[in-house]
């Protein structure tokens, strides 16, 4: 069945759509660069839908974003609509979101979903009347009252074509198998599109990695404290008191892998010790029906005696330490999903250079396309201003005055709202003090997700404001600015990672395995928080506005093949007066 939903496709459209039918055809893995307009949600989940529901298999959508959920549910909405078809998709969100149970306890509602032979009548009721209305997890949330909305989805997903979820629900191994084996599928049945891939390495190594610090071990002893296990308390605190001896002091220091693992076995030998840890665990849990401390505690543990290539090391300062292993390869996750399944789609707008994806993730077939974007390129205006550099070097007072004047003057010409992003919050911190605008919205470390929604409310309300931002965090990726509200962007330095123990063994690693180590782990990254950041500016066919890349890197050879068409000026106000008027 044909479920073509689009009145007329733009031609990167149609190409996308027949590199991916090429791809299931061949079985490669296709890594589309496609930039905002080009309308890959719609072009990826045709072709893979025309073919799941032609092979009976599934398509799982995955993104790092909520947003995105919605647009792949009203992809299918269209299909039905446009088509006549009948496609039923589940928006599968984690468990804390959907059920009311407490963290880690048992659902309230669990009696009433389900029964000894599978859902209850009064489930099988809800499931008639949710399954093919393509509803978003908050929808579902609403709609069931009596029954709980997490195990309706899960019930859900043997019914499914798509299942829209996140990226642990694809790439963490136990949790995939399970989805698996509620939707019905083998890995081999399923195509997987990756929205927003430039995450994936990260997001993958993340997985992988993990963190002790004094605090997790001492709200461990206490758990064991209220709970009355004093083997376990008594086992914890050895384990606090010989994680204390392994830290050598203020700063980053290396732990090689079997030096802690020996600390710990004069403690316990380590598989017993996970066990009595874990005979606390269920304790709590089935007790407070909470999720317990020492929860973390294990994870640790187990993480630390992967057989992973990781970066291991110790960071303290006078008053606290944690231990940290950090993945330095996502491909324990990423090698088999993507290999094994039907087909994979990488897309993003932001996916360049496509080589470095396959390298990383370990993909064994894959084939690179670029699409053009469908915006007017009259739109937006892209500058480099190549007389200054936020290079640590050359921090000094009159860089951060630089950075200021160009930010200010240039801002004056906008006509609308500006936001400019950098490198850190500490360097923004700097260059705001010297700015003068009346209207301005600082994001500060440590600041709650609702508070960064209401600066975004604020700011979008405004005309001429100005918005200073980390460019890797939130606000410089996750959100969308409607209509008008952004018109001028000034990515402020090159967002680089700061030079930490991590960063270094990263870079080492790659160095080593692909001899791309700077590239890979330090300057391509930074690249892509600059352009992910500069995208908040453009995101309809009717915007426009203007981009200014303040730092001579952008100008150098190696990088300019990563960034859009740039025109370089000592004075970004007089393009900018020219293009508002």
């Amino acid at each position: 069945m044909k479920l073509f939903p689009f009145k007329s496709p733009r031609k990167p459209q149609q190409q996308m759509m027949t590199d991916i039918n090429q791809c299931l055809d061949s079985g490669q893995v296709l890594a589309a660069h496609a930039p905002t307009g080009v309308g890959k949600t719609a072009a990826s989940l045709t072709p893979l839908l025309e073919d799941a529901t032609d092979n009976d298999g599934t398509v799982f959508f995955v993104t790092p974003r909520h947003s995105q959920h919605e647009i792949a549910l009203e992809t299918v909405r269209e299909m039905n609509e446009n088509t006549g078809s009948s496609l039923n998709a589940v928006d599968l969100l984690g468990k804390t979101h959907m059920c009311d149970a407490p963290s880690g306890g048992e659902c309230p509602r669990k009696e009433a979903t389900v029964g000894d032979n599978g859902p209850t009548p009064r489930a099988r009721k809800r499931l008639a009347q949710t399954i093919g209305q393509n509803l978003s997890a908050e929808e579902l949330v609403d709609e069931c009252d009596r029954v709980c909305p997490y195990t309706l989805t899960l019930y859900m997903l043997d019914s499914a074509d798509l299942v829209v979820a996140d990226y642990f629900h694809v790439f963490s191994s136990g949790i995939r198998e399970q989805i698996l084996s509620r939707s019905g599928d083998k890995l081999n049945d399923i195509s997987i599109v990756v929205d927003e891939a430039h995450n994936l390495p990260d997001r993958s190594r993340d997985l992988l990695s993990s963190t002790l610090s004094d605090r997790n071990l001492q709200r461990a002893v206490d758990e064991a404290d209220r709970h009355a296990m004093l083997s376990q308390k008594q086992l914890l605190e050895k384990l606090q008191r010989t994680m204390s001896e392994l830290v050598p002091g203020p700063g980053q220091n290396e732990i090689p892998e079997q030096k802690l693992l020996n600390q710990i076995r004069q403690v316990e030998d380590i598989d017993r010790l996970l066990e009595k840890l874990n005979d606390l665990v269920q304790e709590v849990e089935s007790e407070d029906d909470e999720e317990s401390e020492t929860e973390s505690v294990i994870e640790f543990i187990e993480a630390w005696r992967q057989d992973n290539p990781a970066a291991r090391y110790a960071e303290a300062d006078e008053t606290s330490w944690k231990i940290r292993v950090s993945c330095l390869t996502p491909q324990p996750v990423t090698q088999r999903p993507l290999n094994r399944c039907r087909t994979a789609v990488l897309m993003s707008g932001t996916l360049k250079p496509q080589s470095m994806y396959e390298d990383l993730l370990g993909i064994e077939d894959m084939e690179a396309a670029e699409y053009e974007s469908t915006f007017p390129e009259e739109n937006e205006l892209s500058l480099a201003v190549s007389t200054v550099s936020s290079r640590y070097d050359d921090r000094d007072d009159s860089t951060y005055d630089k950075f200021a004047w160009y930010i200010q003057r240039t801002a004056e010409e906008v006509d609308g709202n500006c936001a400019a992003f950098f490198p850190s919050y500490g360097f923004a911190e700097r260059v705001e003090n010297r700015i003068q605008h009346d209207k301005t919205y600082i994001e500060q470390p440590g600041m709650s997700k609702q508070r960064k929604q209401e600066i975004v409310d604020e700011f979008s309300s405004q005309d001429n404001a100005l918005l200073i931002a980390p460019a890797s965090g939130s606000l410089g990726e996750g959100v969308d600015y409607p209509g008008d509200a952004l018109r001028g962007v000034f990515i402020a330095g090159l967002p680089l990672r700061p030079p930490t123990f991590e960063v270094q063994q990263l870079v080492d690693f790659l160095d080593d395995r692909y001899g791309e180590g700077w590239n890979y782990g330090y300057t391509y990254p930074a690249i892509n928080s600059a352009l992910q950041a500069a995208g908040r500016c453009i995101r309809s066919s009717e915007d426009e506005g203007i981009v200014v890349y303040i730092d001579e890197r952008y100008t150098w050879s190696q990088y300019r093949k990563l960034l859009p068409k740039l025109k370089e000026t000592r004075s970004p106000w007089t393009e900018t007066q020219e293009f508002f008027s």
